[in-house]
């Protein structure tokens, strides 16, 4: 998930980087090709069907046939929130969303996102109701992408946020070396 309404299929990893960061996931080879399938669905029949949205309550998700269904209470999906509802359609609940918490540096995050939403609406059909419906999300909890990325590490699904905490920022410590 790029932005809104903008799903990207990238095949090959991009060569400027130097280095890269490998998690290995416990969830079995045979569930992750299931996940491939999907994804696979889901970009053949959505690429310009998802909008952005920050509040995510585990609502909105993909039929089997890969198709974006989108829950009265939501507006949308983040990256992150993306690949929660991939794995949820596979039936994999990664993360505990009961368990997350509204932090204070999240609505400066969601500020910028509802910056570049107005900045990019004309580019990316971002109407004024929808902007307007997002603002009313902010505030809500956040799934960052490496609190996402590092829950496919743990045994025993869906894992809680103070789980997930250290190894979070263990990831992020390494992305910005």
């Amino acid at each position: 998930m790029a932005w809104h309404y903008l799903l990207k299929h990238e095949t090959s990893i991009n060569q400027d980087f130097e280095e890269y960061i490998w998690i290995q996931s416990r969830i079995p080879n045979i569930r992750q090709n299931a996940i491939g399938a999907m994804c696979r669905r889901i970009i053949k029949r959505n690429k310009s069907d998802i909008p952005y949205g920050l509040l995510y309550k585990g609502n909105s998700s993909f039929t089997q046939e890969g198709i974006f269904t989108i829950a009265e209470e939501e507006n949308g999906l983040t990256c992150a929130t993306f690949v929660l509802a991939v794995f949820s359609a596979c039936g994999i609940n990664l993360i505990d969303l009961s368990s997350w918490p509204n932090r204070k540096e999240d609505k400066i995050w969601h500020g910028h996102i509802i910056n570049s939403l107005k900045r990019s609406s004309q580019s990316f059909n971002i109407t004024d109701d929808h902007i307007k419906n997002v603002e009313n999300e902010v505030g809500c909890a956040r799934y960052k992408p490496e609190e996402v990325g590092v829950s496919s590490i743990f045994e025993n699904l869906p894992v809680s946020f103070l789980e997930i905490e250290s190894k979070a920022v263990e990831l992020r410590e390494l992305l910005n070396k």
